[in-house]
């Protein structure tokens, strides 16, 4: 059964210690087009922005986060990589080159980022909740509900985490069907879209 993966809500910051003033101009383009939902004209003025800048993470970090959204994966992976080399104590792209993984399905590149990002901030709900995701693509099905488990204790509202636990819980064997129940009602009510072949599997059979 496919896992949902919640949008990735990426705070994009303005880089540290930035003299020049076209480099300030670059970067508040960057964000109010962001903001805009202008995303194609984003990435090109965070791609000026990174020319001019190499060597700034957070810079990187932006760049990569807006071209996930565009979905050029193979772009925000290479900007990432280069975020985390810079600054590998940057929790924030490590989890975006984590969900960028999960995405393009290199599962043991995702477990070791978003392991990174938990490690970093383990208190960052989403962090968890894709760890479990990626936890749960190998096969470790106990390890990934305790990853969503610590997602909704950390932020109950999270409706996708509750989602995909109750998706974990149905693959149990046998499946939990009342802790499925619990979390799939709990996702609903917190604005998650019905899913028929779920709620087929938490409707009991009739007599």
């Amino acid at each position: 059964m496919k896992r949902r993966l919640g949008l990735l809500h990426v705070l994009l910051g303005t880089a540290l210690a930035l003299p020049a003033a076209d480099d300030a101009t670059r970067m508040q383009e960057a964000l109010e087009s962001f903001s805009k939902g202008e995303l194609e004209k984003s990435r090109d003025a965070f791609a000026a922005l990174a020319a001019s800048r190499p060597d700034d993470p957070l810079v990187q970090l932006n760049l990569g986060s807006v071209q996930y959204r565009m979905k050029a994966l193979p772009e925000a992976a290479e900007a990432l990589e280069r975020a985390v080399a810079l600054d590998a104590r940057n929790g924030a792209a490590w989890l975006t080159l984590g969900l960028v993984r999960l995405e393009q399905e290199r599962d043991d590149d995702a477990l070791a980022a978003l392991s990174r990002a938990v490690q970093l901030d383990p208190r960052d709900a989403r962090a968890h909740a894709y760890l479990g995701v990626a936890v749960g693509r190998r096969g470790w099905l106990l390890g990934a509900e305790d990853q969503l488990r610590k997602a909704v204790d950390l932020q109950p509202d999270y409706a996708e985490a509750h989602f995909n636990l109750a998706l974990f819980y149905l693959q149990r064997t046998p499946p939990a069907i009342e802790l499925a129940r619990r979390h799939y009602e709990r996702a609903r009510a917190l604005g998650a879209a019905p899913d028929p072949l779920v709620e087929k599997q938490l409707t009991p059979p009739r007599p």
